[in-house]
């Protein structure tokens, strides 16, 4: 570096190329500046001092907001609540199944419709990034105009896809800072087709909306959603059924399945596709700890093991075979590592297998992740979330854990739904926002968050069918 900058004060005044002594002092400076920091949480880097070149176009192989379609889909009340738990009346009945015929100068029986008082509880959505305060000087950074601007953009994305993570998995029995996702609903309400793994045709799809029109649910599906996956099995069923002619026999190949014929009002139930309902979003391929404080690796107290015929369990003959499990206990601000891979044979139809986690050493856990994969497979699934067990005291517990094989490995769910404000819908206390928080050093953070929650007013009229397999 000296020999290199000695050279230059040599050709001052020559073929340097710097005009002034203060022009080579810069040049030393932004030589020996160092190398890039991060710039902030959201990752990348910002080397203010390095010779760079920026392209303001952004290429992204993460999620951005419009893939977000449940979320951007679901009814939305414009309507803000006021409190953290927000009632409301719903009518579940008008009257008792009588014939409502009399004799002359009777009055007839008594009828009363009947109404329910229910509440739901405003979750708190979020989350922290921080920018450097030199990079929040820097006139671009790429896909914005700022890293702040980037910041803003990353958050909006994020939010956007855990919100419509949340609203198809959620499960507030294992968070009690998350909200009831569809999925749990259905669950809930007992409205749910197992399909054990077998693929999906237009016959459960279509008895699924014909139930859903009659007694008790008086429903009227208008929707149907699906993973891409779904959709292109479902391509698969119809493409043998259609004859091709004129310009389409040669422009293109293959038909999509946009809907299904049923006997609703319009005649057709179209289907909507979220990528955050492919069986992909339930791989996990890292067992490493997440987060800033993240709870200990689980320690398995009771071994895995096949734990006999058990009532409730869905593994039937074909099921049998050896599985593998993993387990992730997750905290509020972080997940831990997973436990080592265990394999169970499961020997026979109507059996289970589970083991029994030794409670934690902190009371820092909300839920265990179960891990799955398929039989005789090597790729790990998250088949459903365990609650951490407390003891009457509250004070954390050992858990047991079983898998009765309700939830399969890589399936797929679908729902078919009423997408109505008088079915469900999204409330809120407060819009998407951005605060700045205290500065303590040259970083400079920022809290996003919304505040809000799904209404799950008639939760009869959706359904789910799970555990969906593709099609061969």
């Amino acid at each position: 570096m000296s020999e290199m900058l000695g050279g230059l004060v040599d050709k001052m005044g020559g073929d340097s190329p710097f005009k002034s002594f203060q022009e080579l002092m810069e040049a030393q400076k932004s030589l020996d500046a160092g190398t890039p920091v991060p710039s902030y949480s959201g990752g990348g880097v910002g080397g203010p001092l390095l010779p760079q070149s920026i392209e303001m176009t952004l290429t992204q192989i993460t999620s951005k907001a419009e893939h977000s379609v449940f979320w951007q889909k679901f009814p939305k009340d414009a309507t803000k609540i006021k409190n953290a738990v927000h009632e409301y009346r719903r009518q579940t009945s008008l009257g008792i199944d009588l014939d409502g015929f009399a004799a002359e100068g009777s009055v007839g029986p008594s009828i009363d419709s009947v109404f329910q008082a229910l509440y739901a509880r405003c979750k708190f959505f979020v989350h922290k990034r921080v920018v450097t305060h030199p990079m929040s000087q820097f006139d671009s950074i790429i896909g914005a105009n700022s890293a702040i601007e980037k910041a803003n953009i990353d958050a909006a994305d994020w939010q956007a896809r855990q919100l419509n993570m949340g609203l198809l998995w959620g499960d507030e029995s294992a968070n009690p800072y998350q909200f009831n996702g569809i999925a749990k609903t259905c669950v809930t309400q007992g409205n749910v087709l197992d399909m054990q793994g077998s693929p999906l045709d237009t016959k459960q799809v279509r008895d699924v909306i014909a139930n859903l029109m009659v007694a008790p649910y008086y429903g009227m599906p208008n929707k149907v959603w699906i993973a891409p996956e779904l959709q292109n099995d479902l391509d698969q069923v119809i493409f043998p059924h259609v004859r091709y002619m004129g310009a389409d026999a040669v422009t293109m190949m293959g038909k999509t399945a946009t809907g299904i014929n049923a006997p609703t009002k319009d005649g057709v139930v179209p289907f909507e596709r979220d990528i955050f309902m492919s069986p992909s979003f339930k791989k996990v391929t890292a067992f490493t700890a997440l987060g800033t404080t993240y709870p200990s690796t689980p320690t398995i107290s009771v071994a895995w093991a096949d734990l006999g015929a058990t009532g409730g369990s869905v593994f039937n003959s074909t099921d049998t075979g050896v599985y593998n499990y993993r387990i992730v206990a997750v905290g509020a601000l972080g997940k831990s590592a997973a436990t080592a891979a265990a394999p169970v044979t499961v020997a026979a139809a109507g059996d289970a297998a589970g083991c029994t986690i030794q409670a934690p050493g902190s009371d820092n856990v909300l839920y265990y992740s179960i891990l799955r994969t398929e039989k005789g497979g090597s790729d790990y699934y998250e088949i459903m979330k365990v609650p951490q067990h407390r003891d009457g005291l509250g004070v954390p517990d050992a858990t047991p854990i079983v898998d009765l094989n309700a939830y399969r490995a890589n399936t797929m769910w679908c729902f078919i739904v009423q997408e109505d404000p008088r079915v469900y819908v999204w409330k809120q206390l407060l819009d998407f926002f951005r605060i700045q928080l205290a500065m303590v050093d040259l970083n400079i953070p920022f809290a996003y968050g919304l505040y809000g929650m799904p209404l799950w007013l008639a939760p009869e009229r959706i359904y789910a069918i799970k555990n969906i397999g593709r099609a061969t």
